[in-house]
């Protein structure tokens, strides 16, 4: 099962949010793909750390998010996905979460031609 990861951000660097974020997608996903929405902090480092695919934004503009995300969706087709799984930049999956529990979830959901799961977790 291939799975990518998916989300846009705007800087998260400093706050330490970008990279609890993707080494957390990077426990599930086989690929992140991510658009920065003109990040002015150092995440070049950060993506680096986690071989994301990134599209780099030139303006930080909100109005612009569904674009942003239809641009990103092309990418993360490429990679050939069964799943794409979206994070926001400032959560994390829970304890419960890891790839194996996730497979069989997806797994599952597919054989009841379910196509879009929300996983969640609180802890």
């Amino acid at each position: 099962m291939r799975i990518i990861g998916f989300a846009c951000n705007f800087n998260n660097a400093e706050n330490g949010l970008l990279d609890k974020c993707l080494r957390s997608m990077a426990s599930l996903a086989d690929h992140i793909c991510v658009y920065d929405d003109a990040s002015t902090e150092d995440v070049k480092p950060i993506y680096s750390r986690y071989d994301c695919t990134v599209l780099f934004g030139r303006n930080n503009n909100f109005k612009l998010e569904l674009a942003h995300k239809q641009a990103l969706l092309k990418v993360a087709l490429r990679e050939q996905p069964d799943w794409i799984a979206w994070w926001d930049t400032d959560a994390v999956v829970g304890r419960f979460w890891n790839r194996e529990r996730t497979e069989l979830t997806l797994t599952n959901a597919a054989a009841q031609q379910i196509d879009l799961l929300h996983l969640s977790n609180k802890n």
